[in-house]
C-alpha cells in the first residue's frame, strides 16, 4: 500500500540513501591535484564499510515497504533501519578519525543527507 505515510517516508529514505552512494563525500587536495571520493569510489580511500551499511539500510527500507500489512513488524524493522543509518555515521566517523592526518578535505552535502533519512 504505497499511499500510507510510513511507506512514503521509507521510500524517501531509500532514495536519499541511494543519492548518498553516488555523490562525493569530500575532496582531497594533494600536490595541487583535487581528488574526490564517495562511498564506493575513490583513488586512495576505502569507505567500503560506510557504503555497505548504507546499502544494507537501503535494502531494509525497500523490503520494509512491503510489510504494510503487519504494522508492528514494519515499525521494528524501520527502527533497525534507523540504527543502520546511525551506524553508518559511526563507521564514517571511525574512518575519518583514523585517516591520514596530513590529508585535509572539505566535507560535502552528501555527509548530511542521511540525516534526512533518519527523520
Amino acid at each position: 500500500m504505497i499511499q500510507r505515510k510510513q511507506t512514503l517516508f521509507l521510500l524517501l529514505a531509500a532514495i536519499v540513501l541511494c543519492i548518498v552512494l553516488f555523490l562525493p563525500l569530500g575532496y582531497t587536495e594533494e600536490q595541487n591535484v583535487r581528488t574526490s571520493f564517495s562511498a564506493f569510489c575513490g583513488d586512495s580511500y576505502s569507505l567500503f564499510g560506510y557504503g555497505a551499511t548504507l546499502v544494507a539500510a537501503i535494502i531494509i527500507a525497500l523490503a520494509d515497504i512491503f510489510l504494510w500489512n503487519n504494522r508492528p513488524l514494519q515499525m521494528r524493522i524501520a527502527t533497525l533501519d534507523l540504527l543502520l543509518v546511525i551506524l553508518s555515521y559511526g563507521v564514517f566517523f571511525i574512518y575519518h578519525s583514523t585517516a591520514d592526518k596530513t590529508i585535509h578535505y572539505t566535507v560535502q552535502i552528501a555527509n548530511f543527507l542521511p540525516i534526512i533519512a533518519i527523520f
